[in-house]
């Protein structure tokens, strides 16, 4: 298996890679681009390559982390290498906390888009992008899924609040908090609880049955018709109730739609929403199979109107942060504990090597 580097994001080849600085004296935190229960995400520069990058910071005290989960997160963005997938430049420890640098994908999230464009009243209720953009941002995600599912990996949450973007067009697929890597000798899932978030997820999980990498593939879906109508079929209802429709109804299209602004998809763009959202998991079409579907034929057209369009979106900022000074890194390893971020940790994991062994043969 071919050497990784631990302070670069990708596999060692032809071409030196970047070397990414483990001390946190290292980076310039510029500002709060976002915040959650266990972490929040910086806009940081680093002096040694002068580049932007993005900074999540953990509190590894609170007690509400798993920090195993953390762990496999960690090492499963360390490991990918793709153009469609987030990964991760390197991660290191500063006193209680656990940083993990990204590349800054400075435009954000699709949803953060749709929510711009609609509170600046270039969209309405209803509307979401134009179809090009729509068909270029879900080729390029296609492409991020195929590279996870060659390599054994479900991404389990696939929407686009989990979707990033940045000013030149490039898009990301991120936050693989609920990812799995899964056996290759028959890639299923035995699910015990709801992985995702309701309106994305697969009627399988759903009924706690076994699923695969097509659960991603309807969660695709959805996403589509999220980007190109501002917001999925089932939104208005709450959890339980999307639950029930999804199990029971119809498999949502476009006809599950009725507000005041349609806007009318193309004949392409039906056929690939109705292959990819099946109930029966069987029936999906695969991310290769979604990739060769006419409507995803040609999307160049697309990534020029997207780049057009991001330009009239604001970058994320934050306001202004001290520059970090005297702090320590510490190893990536934590005493005390079966924790340990270090790629050369990553032998003990089984999971990992399902992963690992199908990576190693590109």
């Amino acid at each position: 298996m071919e050497e990784i580097d631990m302070t670069t994001n990708a596999k060692c080849k032809d071409a030196a890679p970047i070397k990414w600085p483990t001390d946190a004296s290292h980076y310039q935190l510029i500002g709060v681009i976002g915040s959650g229960a266990y972490a929040v995400v910086y806009k940081a520069h680093c002096k040694d390559n002068n580049r932007d990058v993005a900074v999540k910071v953990l509190k590894l005290e609170n007690p509400s982390i798993n920090l195993d989960d953390i762990r496999k997160e960690v090492l499963t963005m360390r490991l990918c290498s793709s153009d469609n997938v987030l990964s991760c430049h390197c991660c290191f420890n500063v006193n209680a906390s656990l940083w993990i640098v990204t590349p800054f994908m400075s435009k954000g999230s699709l949803l953060r888009v749709l929510q711009y464009l609609r509170k600046t009243g270039r969209i309405k209720e209803g509307q979401g992008l134009d179809e090009p953009i729509v068909a270029y941002i879900i080729q390029q995600t296609a492409f991020g899924l195929q590279y996870l599912h060659d390599s054994n990996l479900l991404h389990r949450d696939v929407k686009a609040g989990n979707i990033l973007v940045d000013g030149e067009g490039n898009v990301r697929l991120a936050d693989f908090g609920v990812a799995r890597v899964v056996d290759g000798s028959h890639k299923r899932v035995h699910a015990h609880t709801f992985v995702g978030t309701p309106c994305w997820m697969a009627p399988e999980i759903m009924n706690r049955q076994t699923y695969d990498a097509s659960a991603d593939m309807w969660s695709l879906g959805i996403t589509a018709l999220e980007l190109f109508k501002g917001y999925p079929p089932l939104a208005r209802f709450d959890a339980m109730e999307v639950i029930v429709r999804t199990l029971q109804g119809d498999a949502p299209s476009f006809a599950s739609y009725s507000d005041a602004y349609p806007t009318k998809p193309s004949s392409a763009f039906v056929s690939w929403v109705g292959a990819v959202l099946k109930k029966d998991p069987r029936q999906r079409l695969s991310a290769s199979r979604a990739l060769a579907h006419r409507w995803l034929s040609n999307c160049l057209e697309g990534k020029q109107k997207l780049v057009e369009l991001l330009r009239e979106i604001p970058d994320l900022a934050g306001e202004q942060s001290t520059f970090m000074e005297g702090v320590k890194e510490k190893p990536a390893y934590v005493e005390n504990t079966n924790w340990d971020f270090s790629l050369g940790g990553a032998e003990k994991e089984p999971w990992l090597k399902r992963f690992e062994a199908v990576s190693s043969k590109e």
